[in-house]
């Protein structure tokens, strides 16, 4: 391309630049003028490094080097960063000629920007998709959590309640025809099946309403000191009625004695710990507790059914029943309740189990006594000082 007169570009929209082989502006018009943010003056005459310094080092350099020592035609859309650290996106398309190169310049800044807000705004778009989408997700989750509790709440009431229900109707008529003397031992057979279902049905209502207090969070918590041992012998003596023939609670107890904590708490978990074990055991279960000075550890273990491996995972779901317990009356909720009454105390269970060989849950809790010990010794300390 030989040119030489280069008014022919003055009036172009487009910024035109011809640099010599020394590297020096030898032409340039208005709107180059306008692009480089200098005056023509400052321009004409000087070479790019001059008015540039450090362009060797930026991306639009190495295509204008090209054509200018390959002598090849080049072009590059590329960002610029000036002197005054202000920064404009150019597409540049470059030319050899006799004189050296001959550049004509484009500022794509608006439509780069405008780029930018669209990949911006199209990532904000994904991000809210993926965030909606994984909300309706969790939702549809939660619905079909809540479905299968229904029905397995529905299930389970209809059992629980009609069997016990049943029995105190059908024992009922029973009794009412052992009008003689010599029929007292059957009329009081009755009398002990309907006793037993109505405790039955009055323990399933307080699983409700316990499992109900504890998510809407109406527990509170009250701690005392206490003698741990004597408050669990006397517990102890309460579960002679459910234990099987010939099953036994086997009971130790190690450390001190006195801890502070909630005893109608405790009692509860216990309770359903150990009710748990007698229920899916036929033999002796074990209860052992041992308190030191920072932690509680409760231990309940029996030789029962186990717990299935695939269903671990489910042990502490409201109205879980593992599928080898569906002839056994329960329902539920006991260990579902054990969970809530230990995090109030900041308390954390763990158990393992086989089937078919048995199993044992842990209970860890704070000594809290030992805590007040030491916020005791502290305050006094503090007091002298």
């Amino acid at each position: 391309m030989k040119i030489t007169d280069y008014s022919i570009f003055d009036n172009m929209i487009e910024g035109v630049q011809v640099v010599n082989k020394k590297w020096q502006y030898v032409y340039v018009n208005d709107s180059m003028v306008v692009h480089s943010k200098l005056t023509r003056e400052e321009l004409l005459g000087h070479t790019m490094m001059e008015k540039y310094p450090g362009i060797e080092e930026t991306d639009i350099f190495a295509p204008i080097l090209k054509s200018m020592t390959k002598r090849v035609p080049t072009q590059i859309t590329t960002e610029f960063k000036f002197p005054d650290e202000s920064k404009n996106w150019f597409s540049l398309r470059i030319e050899p000629i006799p004189q050296g190169i001959l550049i004509m310049t484009y500022d794509v800044t608006l439509q780069k920007r405008a780029e930018e807000e669209l990949f911006k705004m199209n990532e904000l778009l994904e991000n809210l998709v993926i965030e909606r989408t994984l909300e309706l997700r969790e939702s549809l989750d939660r619905q079909k959590k809540l479905i299968k509790m229904k029905s397995s709440f529905i299930s389970m009431a209809s059992h629980e309640l009609r069997t016990p229900l049943g029995i105190i109707l059908t024992s009922a008529n029973l009794a009412e025809k052992y009008t003689e003397s010599s029929q007292q031992d059957k009329r009081e057979k009755h009398f002990k099946r309907i006793k037993s279902s109505v405790r039955n049905l009055v323990e399933t209502l307080n699983y409700f309403l316990t499992a109900d207090k504890l998510g809407h969070g109406k527990v509170d918590t009250t701690k005392e000191q206490f003698d741990f041992d004597d408050y669990l012998k006397d517990l102890l003596k309460q579960f002679e009625e459910i234990l099987k023939r010939g099953q036994k609670i086997k009971y130790s107890f190690k450390g001190d004695k006195e801890i502070v904590s909630d005893k109608k708490i405790i009692r509860n978990i216990i309770q359903n710990l150990v009710s748990n074990a007698i229920k899916y055991s036929k033999t002796d279960i074990e209860l052992n507790i041992v308190v030191d000075p920072k932690i509680i550890k409760i231990e309940v273990i029996d030789h029962g059914i186990g717990i299935p491996k695939d269903q671990q995972g489910e042990m502490f779901e409201k109205f879980f029943r593992a599928k080898n317990t569906s002839n056994i009356q329960g329902t539920g909720l006991g260990l579902n309740i054990v969970k809530h009454y230990l995090d109030l105390l900041n308390g954390h269970i763990s158990f393992t189990s086989e089937e078919n060989i048995g199993t044992t849950f842990t209970v860890k809790l704070l000594n809290e006594l030992t805590l007040e010990k030491e916020r005791d010794k502290l305050y006094s300390s503090n007091k002298r000082n």
